[in-house]
């Protein structure tokens, strides 16, 4: 009877099974109780009942096995225990919650955050392991002593320590360039190599390493946490760590963890940000780094306008040197290419060339169609395309491969298309030796370093204009323009190999200018020691970053409202902090792609504005120095009005004329806004616009009754949104008053992912109403009264946590300026009434609401969704206001923001 339950608690489906069996019937009475209470109290009496009699299998499994060693956890505990039961215990109840290890083959920080499902695991992570992990084959540790092994280079005491990260040891670029890299940084610095993934460059690495690490395929997901605990500490605690260097946006998880080790990271990026996925990455790479580095523009401009990322200033262009292939057993000799070189001696065909790993991104199908162009051009027996990389298998690669053969054999080319697996250094050579020209097919490359070997071999490479650093380097020199066809133009990309096969002396002059242009521009040793300046830089910005936190801390001056959930989970105050300022630093957006201010009524753009050096390393942060040179004032900080906070307001005088324009697109929401001003004791004018008769005869239903000052209601064109009425409808009359305010019934109809409404606008007109008209508060009446107490006091809006700028509408500014008679230089960063609702006198603004601006000048629905005459106007309020002679200021209603 015993063996016999033992089997079915220790099977996963049986144990829950038997278990819903047993919850719904009266069956556990009639299980030998006395098997049960032997079992537990016998066996598990120091664990006082914690577990169920369906854990009873598993736990006993534990304590036999090997990932639970007693004396190993008695060491990790600095505890003696007096069985393996209680040695368990207290690893359940305590040692796990502090990551301690149960024994060399389980860690719980490992399992727990090397697999991202599990990241919010409420149960014990070494019982789920033996409920389902193992079956699972899920990786449980990471022994640093085990991954790591002796490179060939002694530690030389006095020298930095440089840990360089590849992703990979394939025979592929980004590892053949982090291998030559490794050799340049070898010569002045202790080069501690990590790999995310072995290959066949493994050894090649260890030439130039001090100490070399290879961790299991997968490592490069793993959360920061793991990396940072069980791969940088050690190397810190034992060998010094000055420096991370990760090679790839795949090793940037290892940046990361440098980060909260207080260690600088530099990342050089090889990708385009559309193929990585998700593009989260690419935000997570640039706030784990302080410097990115970007082998062109091209690839810079991709990131930084990825969906995740939006825009980041923390990056540097540097295209990388010429990488020398390592020699490697691993890569034989290719008879193919020795034959097929052979065969070219005497036919001597325009041999054109392409090399990579075969997939789509490297567009071998454009390469085979380019061959079919330039084939019937000069003719089949005076053409020879070559492509060289590995994995082409067409018997069992159906999405792309197969489609490639039948490509050649519909194209008639088996005697014009030959594919060959990768090939040696020594062969690569002869290649370059005995080809025409290069053609780069690729639909997005970031700098290959092939086309680089060459450029400096002399071959002319032809490539496509904006798919690669290749292009975009070949068009920056005119004499080189000629090489780069337009995106995908196979008959173009035919038509240059064409000219480069028929005019000898065209190809031989472009081929020596760039030999001698790129032997110039692509030196790996000039490369490697521009990488070490920046990783000097990278340290002044962690050590800036490390008195910024100690000034932000001690001040305790940071918004949680006002940042809301832009830094993501936070736990504490010291990590709001911190992200904070790798946010800040990196120029990143936050999370939801919106940049929020660190503290209301600061404008950390404007104080950059007239604080440039800020904007140069060690890029010190702005609220951080304004804070650490005495909080000095100036047009990046202002006085927030904070309604209902100061007990009883004081009340407007009585003589106030006040007209409250309400723009009412959306006209069913006159009801809430007519609800808000009762909150008030002023007794406001009505001007209201609506853009339909629907819209009219409700609007004037609801106001029969209203006694608090006149209505004037007005059926107005759907043009110029809630501008276009205030401003050629009713300026004229709101200038006759002392006080206008402007507000409208803003309604968001975007639509989130699944097809729900959003709630942002909702939110958004909440916000503003309850600062604008009240609510909780007689918002109306402190606004006035503010505007009483002041009187060059012009224009007072809502302070938006956002910080949003000029977008698209600097030009449109401009523009506008002129033409509404407003002089003065607009300023690079600016604050204004998002949202476009706000309180103003007449005369702050009166360039506005005096303009000649007619229907005809606002454009007409769908409005843009910016740059347009609109955007700009509502930019341009508080420069119109400040103009006049009037300054402005912001409000707040606690509890209310967006």
């Amino acid at each position: 009877m015993r063996r016999y339950v033992v089997r079915i608690l220790r099977d996963e489906k049986k144990r829950q099974a038997l278990k819903a069996i047993l919850s719904r019937s009266n069956l556990l009475t009639k299980i030998s109780r006395r098997f049960l209470e032997s079992y537990r109290q016998g066996r598990w009496s120091a664990i006082g009942g914690w577990a169920s009699a369906f854990d009873v299998a598993i736990l006993n499994d534990i304590v036999a096995s090997d990932y639970f060693d007693v004396r190993y956890y008695q060491n990790s505990a600095g505890k003696v225990f007096g069985s393996a039961h209680a040695a368990l215990s207290d690893y359940l109840q305590h040692g796990e919650k502090d990551n301690l290890r149960p024994s060399s083959l389980f860690d719980p920080l490992v399992y727990r955050y090397g697999h991202k499902d599990l990241a919010d695991l409420k149960s014990s992570p070494l019982m789920h392991y033996f409920r389902h992990g193992r079956d699972e084959k899920r990786l449980t540790a990471l022994d640093f002593d085990e991954l790591s092994s002796a490179g060939k280079r002694a530690f030389v005491t006095g020298r930095p320590t440089v840990v360089l990260v590849s992703h990979e040891a394939s025979m592929t670029g980004a590892p053949i360039l982090a291998c030559n890299i490794s050799a340049q940084l070898a010569e002045t610095c202790n080069v501690v190599s990590v790999i995310l993934k072995g290959g066949v460059l493994v050894e090649s690495f260890r030439e130039h390493a001090s100490l070399l690490l290879v961790t299991p395929e997968g490592t490069s997901g793993l959360d920061s946490r793991v990396l940072r605990e069980r791969i940088l500490r050690p190397v810190k605690e034992r060998f010094g760590l000055d420096y991370v260097l990760a090679n790839s946006v795949e090793a940037a998880n290892v940046a990361s963890a440098a980060q909260e080790l207080g260690v600088p990271a530099v990342t050089l990026m090889h990708e385009f940000a559309e193929y990585v996925v998700p593009q989260t990455r690419v935000r997570d790479m640039v706030i784990g780094s302080q410097v990115v580095v970007f082998s062109s523009i091209l690839t810079a401009n991709s990131a930084r306008k990825s969906a995740a990322s939006n825009d980041f200033r923390n990056y540097i262009v540097l295209p990388q040197g010429k990488s020398e292939i390592p020699e490697n057993e691993g890569v034989l000799v290719s008879t193919q290419l020795e034959l097929l070189l052979e065969k070219q001696k005497s036919e001597k065909r325009f041999l054109v060339i392409g090399c990579g790993f075969v997939q789509i991104r490297k567009g071998v199908d454009l390469f085979i169609s380019v061959a079919h162009r330039l084939a019937q051009k000069l003719g089949p027996k005076n053409t020879r395309f070559l492509w060289v990389g590995d994995g082409y298998y067409p018997d069992k690669d159906l999405l792309y491969c197969v489609w490639l053969r039948d490509q050649i054999a519909r194209s008639g080319l088996e005697d014009v298309v030959t594919i060959i697996p990768g090939v040696d250094a020594k062969s690569l050579d002869k290649l370059y030796a005995n080809a025409d020209a290069m053609m780069m097919s690729s639909r997005l490359d970031p700098f290959p370093n092939v086309t680089i070997d060459a450029m400096q071999q002399g071959m002319p490479v032809v490539c496509f204009e904006g798919a690669s650093g290749t292009a975009e380097f070949l068009q920056n020199i005119p004499q080189f323009k000629p090489l780069v066809a337009p995106y995908l133009d196979i008959d173009a990309a035919a038509g240059i190999l064409a000219r480069l096969a028929t005019e000898p002396d065209f190809s031989r002059d472009i081929g020596d200018s760039l030999r001698a242009v790129s032997i110039e521009a692509f030196d790996m040793r000039r490369y490697v020691n521009r990488l070490i300046e920046i990783l000097k830089d990278a340290r002044s910005m962690t050590e800036q970053e490390k008195q910024d936190f100690e000034i932000l801390k001690k001040a305790d001056v940071l918004s949680e409202v006002s940042l809301g959930n832009a830094l993501g989970k936070i736990s504490s105050k010291d990590e709001r902090v911190r992200k904070y300022l790798r946010f800040a630093a990196s120029g990143i957006q936050g999370v939801d792609r919106i940049y929020r201010r660190p503290l209301l009524g600061f404008s950390p753009h404007i104080y950059l504005e007239h604080h440039p050096e800020l904007n140069r390393p060690p890029f010190q942060n702005p609220l951080a120095h304004w804070i650490d040179t005495g909080r000095p004032e100036g047009p990046w900080f202002r006085q927030v009005l904070r309604f209902g906070q100061s007990g009883s307001p004081g009340l407007p005088p009585n003589d106030l004329k006040v007209g409250l324009h309400i723009h009412l697109h959306y006209f069913d929401i006159l009801d809430n806004i007519l609800e808000r001003i009762k909150r008030n004791s002023v007794r406001p004018d009505l001007l209201i616009s609506v853009t339909s008769q629907e819209g009219l005869s409700y609007v004037s239903s609801r106001l029969a009754d209203y006694k608090r000052g006149k209505t004037i209601i007005k059926h107005v064109p759907n043009r110029g949104r809630d501008f276009g009425p205030m401003i050629t409808e009713f300026g004229h009359m709101l200038a006759d008053y002392d006080i206008v305010g402007h507000i409208h019934g803003k309604k968001s109809l975007e639509i989130s992912e699944g097809g729900a409404v959003s709630p942002f606008g909702d939110v958004w007109r909440e916000f503003l109403f309850e600062n604008l008209v009240g609510g909780t508060t007689a918002a109306i009446d402190e606004t006035l009264f503010a505007f009483a107490q002041d009187k060059n006091l012009g224009l007072i809006f809502p302070e938006d946590p956002n910080v949003v700028g000029w977008t698209e509408n600097y030009l449109p500014a401009h523009e506008l300026c002129v033409k509404l008679g407003v002089s003065g230089k607009l300023p690079a960063s600016i604050e204004f009434p998002v949202g476009n609702m706000f309180y103003a006198r007449p005369q702050a603004l009166a360039p506005i609401f005096n303009s000649s601006l007619t229907w005809d000048d606002y454009p007409a629905e769908p409005v843009g969704y910016d740059g347009t005459i609109l955007h700009a106007m509502e930019r341009i309020t508080p420069f119109v206001c400040e103009q006049q002679g009037f300054k402005w200021l912001t409000s707040e209603v606690e509890g209310f923001y967006r």
